[in-house]
């Protein structure tokens, strides 16, 4: 075997390791970044439209709930309740344990009479990822790649 035949089942075995090691603590980290944009009324640097359509908002403030920003939480917090990451094609993934499809509607955009809104509630491309979280996630890569 030459030496770039093993350079390679070296590299191929470590890199069985990469989404393990570091696409679920970096998909995990994301996903709590996701809840304390939610909750702030923010998205990760993409669309996300607030304040809440004029009959949501009322039916809100008549349950006594914040109308400023939309935190896209109601009485279940089904936001909060988060699947841990799962290998889906190599990648991470991470789903909601009750209504994803809702999240979903947010995250692609809904349709309403007045236009479409939408809230981006997790990044759509790596430029919306945290520097830090982008940084954290290329040294873990480095790691698994060099043994560590």
């Amino acid at each position: 075997m030459t030496l770039g035949e093993q350079f390679g089942v070296l590299m191929n075995a470590r890199a069985k390791n990469l989404v393990e090691q570091a696409a679920f603590p970096i998909a995990e980290e994301i996903t709590e970044e996701m809840k304390r944009k939610t909750l702030n009324g923010e998205g990760f640097d993409d669309r996300y439209d607030t304040p809440y359509r004029p009959s949501y908002a009322k039916k809100r403030r008549s349950k006594g709930l914040q109308t400023e920003r939309v935190e896209l939480r109601f009485k279940s917090m089904r936001i909060e309740r988060t699947t841990a990451p799962m290998n889906v094609q190599n990648g991470a993934e991470i789903g909601f344990v009750e209504g994803g499809k809702i999240f979903k509607y947010h995250q692609d955009g809904i349709r309403y009479s007045t236009g479409v809104r939408t809230r981006t509630i997790f990044p759509r491309n790596w430029q919306s990822v945290p520097n830090d979280i982008y940084q954290r996630f290329i040294t873990l890569i480095v790691g698994v790649m060099n043994g560590k």
